[in-house]
């Protein structure tokens, strides 16, 4: 075989080597959905948006259990409740926020799992671990208008009376976060006779305004969701709209 005749070879194998990975998607995701109770609207919306997103890398499949065929190949497949899998696995381990994350993808959205974390879990399994994945939010300080406040991504975490005060609970998270990456769950929020106190890591951090006792309580419940929202939660399944630890 002369060189010009293995170079025809060699290219028409590439060519068709490359025709073939172009056809293929690199991340088959199945969704085992009741798509006919039409419950889980949001959720079907959010994988076709995926899927568009990356179309050509993501095959996807929706399987409706609730229908007879869907539900025979759910239950053949394995399942027992609603699933999302990606190559036919229903976790993946996931970097969030310098957090590395366990995810399972099984029930509703919003039990054990959020869309963003399918979202990365897809973004990583195609791309790799960004840099940004790596690092928490960035923490700053907003001086004025007053009230001062304190802030993740330039987002409010907390308003205080004054700059000092917002000085203190910047340096209390930054020096928690150089130790190691902040998450939802290094925060508690304790309540007794109508005064609320935030703590991290077991130490308090921050001091809310007390007053009557339900009262106290729905405000301070509101502030502590807007302080943790920034941080990725490790323990899992979600609380719902009970922070997730909050003692009497």
């Amino acid at each position: 075989m002369n060189r010009h005749c293995v170079c025809a070879c060699l290219a028409a194998w590439m060519a068709l080597g490359m025709a073939w990975g172009a056809d293929t998607p690199a991340l088959r995701l199945t969704a085992y959905i009741n798509i006919a109770s039409g419950c889980q609207g949001p959720t079907e919306q959010f994988l076709r948006d995926l899927a568009r997103r990356y179309a050509g890398r993501v095959a996807l499949e929706m399987v409706d259990f609730g229908t007879p065929e869907g539900q025979k190949r759910w239950k053949a497949d394995g399942h027992h409740c609603m699933t999302i899998t990606l190559d036919g696995s229903s976790q993946a381990t996931i970097v969030s926020k310098g957090v590395e994350l366990t995810v399972s993808f099984t029930m509703p959205a919003g039990h054990l799992w959020i869309h963003e974390d399918l979202e990365t879990a897809v973004r990583q399994r195609l791309d790799g671990i960004a840099p940004a994945d790596r690092r928490g939010p960035a923490l700053s300080l907003r001086r004025e208008p007053l009230p001062a406040a304190v802030l993740a991504d330039d987002a409010v975490l907390a308003e205080l009376p004054s700059v000092e005060a917002a000085e203190r609970l910047l340096s209390s998270l930054r020096q928690a976060a150089e130790a190691r990456p902040l998450t939802q769950d290094d925060f508690a929020l304790d309540l007794a006779a109508g005064q609320a106190t935030v703590s991290l890591r077991g130490v308090p951090v921050l001091a809310l305004a007390g007053g009557a006792e339900e009262t106290a309580g729905a405000a301070a419940a509101a502030t502590f969701e807007r302080l943790v929202k920034p941080f990725p939660r490790v323990a899992r399944p979600f609380p719902g709209q009970v922070p997730m630890r909050m003692r009497r």
